[in-house]
């Protein structure tokens, strides 16, 4: 039986590229890269539900600019993206450089901001717009120069998920939807850091 269906397969090339291309975009069909991105995603949640329980335990405000809901939300919502981007990572093509380098850029940025978010709100200081003392306007640099390859990395996705995500999938057209969606997201957060920055110059000049 296995020689017939290699012969079958070999006569056959429609045949083997489809099984070639099943294999290295099945669902689980999980890269180095991708478990990368899963793993960053564990340490989020973990740091989410401590800073949840912090939050309970202080019984403090959670509006505000100090307050724990910046850590737990940010640490949510990078986590669910990394694990988003590790699923349609999976079910494109293998490519080590460019997979290390558009997943380890978006994993790597990312996890620096929620870091950095989290140490500025156990200092007992706000985590952005916050140029108070040269070491917060140090943060506020880092934190902003960690948008770049944040954005530069999902675009860098998204036009690979546009070109190389399997034809006939139900969920192709929404993955790309959802990659569009999230790349105008983060350019409209752009566009609202940079309108924010002269009202912050100004405020600090007065």
């Amino acid at each position: 039986n296995t020689t017939f269906m290699n012969d079958a397969t070999s006569n056959h090339p429609d045949v083997a590229a489809i099984e070639i291309q099943a294999d290295d975009t099945a669902p689980h069909a999980h890269k180095p890269y991708t478990r990368f991105l899963a793993f960053l995603s564990a340490i989020l949640l973990v740091s989410a539900a401590f800073h949840t329980a912090v939050f309970f335990v202080a019984g403090t405000s959670w509006a505000g600019f100090v307050s724990w809901r910046k850590p737990i939300i940010f640490a949510i919502s990078f986590a669910v993206t990394n694990l988003t981007l590790a699923w349609i990572l999976c079910l494109l093509p293998r490519a080590e450089r460019k997979g290390w380098l558009l997943a380890g850029s978006f994993g790597f940025a990312g996890f620096v901001e929620v870091c950095l978010i989290s140490m500025q709100q156990w200092r007992g200081v706000p985590s952005h717009f916050n140029t108070v003392t040269s070491f917060d306007q140090n943060v506020v640099i880092i934190m902003g120069a960690m948008f770049a390859p944040i954005i530069l990395s999902l675009i860098g996705i998204g036009i690979w998920s546009l070109n190389s995500l399997p034809r006939g999938m139900n969920l192709t057209l929404g993955m790309r939807i959802g990659m569009l969606f999230l790349i105008v997201g983060q350019v409209a957060g752009a566009v609202i850091i940079l309108k924010a920055l002269p009202m912050l110059r100004e405020h600090n000049g007065n």
